[in-house]
């Protein structure tokens, strides 16, 4: 979630929730992300800060722990589950406002993936791996930007900078789900409205709507085409903001609507991938001076319907910390990676 704070002698900080983003339109209708056999990162969890002021720059550490342990076909949850996977992914951002309407987002991620095998011969590891995963390069843009009410626009593209072709000791080529990259040139896009003083002054909301929409990539040297399910998210939350001593503390409410469709193999749907699922994200974010933050989110699942039988999130960790540099004017964004 995103926050505005502004320091003032007359006014307690506001919070300005979540940034971006999006929904286009793709010619597939269904995902990408927590399924069993998704790959990369989840970049479009964490693209946040919205645009900035003019010559502000802001630069963020994060990072995200998916725990997927759990085994889902369709909405009912399998009780026998002898596989368990833990994505984690470090995050790199620099966000540049170019304008007071428009800001050049960039992130860069590394990634670790790991999967063990319960059972009566072994616990152990079947495999895991790391790497640096995919990068983006966003603009966003401020096309309404009123007193208590602003909409703005993202656009870029997710760039293929991790690899997607590791393999193993026999020289086989690794799951998807094990790969740090996805090997696909993806667009990003979206489209954020944020409105202060709800309900009370220092409260907001933010409605979002988020998409990756995905290409194909060479698997198996280019005898098939492998494409990512396309990404839709809709996001609704409400932050407000407290003091305590000198602190600024944001804490928020974010529920997260995340529609994937089926991955495409040469054109064809690929068996046991893309869903549905319902999240409630409780966050908080720590202003500890104007120029410093850390912010802190869990994601918990409270509904998900999957296409066919596969793992899926039973919690989500996020954190980390924002500095802001070189700002025109005594304003601060936080983001707990949302």
């Amino acid at each position: 979630m995103n926050c505005d704070i502004k320091y003032s002698k007359r006014r307690y900080p506001k919070i300005i929730i979540l940034s971006i983003i999006l929904l286009a339109v793709a010619s597939q209708p269904q995902g990408f992300g927590q399924a069993c056999c998704s790959g990369g990162v989840p970049i479009s969890n964490n693209i946040g800060v919205r645009p900035i002021d003019n010559s502000q720059f802001i630069i963020r550490g994060l990072y995200d722990a998916n725990f997927l342990n759990s085994f889902y076909t369709g909405s009912d949850k399998l009780e026998d589950n002898n596989i368990k996977r833990l994505s984690q992914t470090y995050f790199l951002q620099g966000v540049y406002g170019i304008t007071d309407k428009l800001s050049v987002n960039a992130m860069l991620s590394y990634v670790i993936h790991k999967r063990t095998v319960q059972n009566s011969f072994s616990s152990d590891p079947v495999s895991s791996e790391n790497g640096f995963g995919d990068a983006i390069l966003l603009l966003q843009y401020k096309i309404l930007s009123l007193r208590k009410a602003s909409i703005f626009l993202t656009l870029g593209p997710k760039i293929p900078v991790g690899k997607s072709d590791l393999r193993d000791a026999n020289d086989i080529l690794l799951p998807a789900d094990l790969q740090p990259g996805t090997g696909s040139w993806d667009v990003i896009t979206g489209i954020g409205y944020i409105k202060s003083e709800f309900i009370r002054p220092s409260m907001n909301l933010t409605l979002t709507a988020v998409g990756k929409i995905n290409s194909y990539s060479d698997r198996f040297n280019g005898t098939q085409q492998y494409k990512y399910g396309n990404d839709y998210q809709f996001l609704f939350g409400i932050t407000d903001s407290f003091i305590a001593k000198k602190l600024i503390l944001n804490p928020g409410i974010l529920m997260r609507l995340w529609y994937t469709s089926f991955d495409k193999v040469d054109g064809n749907n690929f068996p046991n991938t893309g869903g549905s699922w319902i999240y409630f994200v409780p966050s908080l974010n720590i202003a500890f001076n104007p120029k410093f933050s850390a912010f802190i989110s869990f994601e918990i699942p409270i509904y998900q319907h999957l296409n066919g039988t596969q793992l899926s999130t039973s919690i989500r960790i996020s954190g980390g910390i924002q500095l802001s540099l070189f700002s025109n004017s005594r304003k601060i964004n936080l983001n707990t990676g949302n």
